[in-house]
């Protein structure tokens, strides 16, 4: 109880130091990431969700939205599903995964917002945040090959020994290098940070 009450302050403390400082106006140019957070299940916390739109208030180039996926959708089915093989590298490019996501996606979106009479578009670009296990290891992976529109992060290998990063640190690092990635296509060869390490080399 102790401990929730403590997150609760740090998260009150937050909202109120954002509502009496805020931040400049974003960007017209902020590129629009739709971010999907339905694959983590049980992990998908308020805390993180508060965390990743908390990030348009400290960068000024992306514009994260958390936005629902297509119902029943086949990519949200394989990337839950607790049984059968890892999910490989091959079954991502042969059977398109991920392109075929994003055109789902989209369409699932502008029907909604036809549907509210919404003028804003929707997002062109989108990251899937799961717990799945890439069969390779890797935490990541985007299609299509040089114009991606989709990005997804699966931390499946994670685990507490790992911390730090946490694993919602490492979800919001991994985050902000997939949008960047999406916006600036050659930037696939950097995988590095400037900071005191390669997340990559944590595990």
């Amino acid at each position: 109880m102790a401990k929730l009450k403590h997150v609760a302050t740090l998260v009150g403390t937050a909202i109120v130091g954002w509502t009496l400082f805020p931040r400049e106006k974003k960007s017209a140019s902020a590129l629009r990431m739709g971010v999907v957070t339905e694959p983590l299940g049980k992990r998908d916390s308020p805390a993180l969700r508060y965390l990743i739109l908390h990030l348009n208030a400290v960068q000024q180039s992306f514009e994260f939205e958390l936005v629902p996926a297509p119902p029943a959708d086949s990519l949200m089915a394989r990337l839950m599903s607790s049984y059968g093989p890892l999910l490989s590298r091959e079954e991502i490019e042969n059977k398109q995964l991920l392109e075929s996501f994003g055109e789902r996606e989209r369409a699932h979106l502008e029907s909604r917002r036809a549907l509210f009479r919404c003028e804003e578009e929707s997002p062109s670009h989108f990251v899937v945040l799961s717990t799945a296990l890439l069969e390779h290891r890797w935490y990541s992976a985007r299609k299509p090959d040089g114009a991606p529109v989709v990005a997804l992060i699966a931390l499946g290998g994670w685990r507490r020994t790992m911390a730090p990063p946490t694993e919602v640190e490492l979800f919001l690092a991994m985050l902000l290098r997939q949008a960047a990635a999406l916006a600036v296509p050659r930037l696939d060869s950097s995988m590095h940070f400037g900071t005191k390490g390669c997340m990559f080399d944590f595990n």
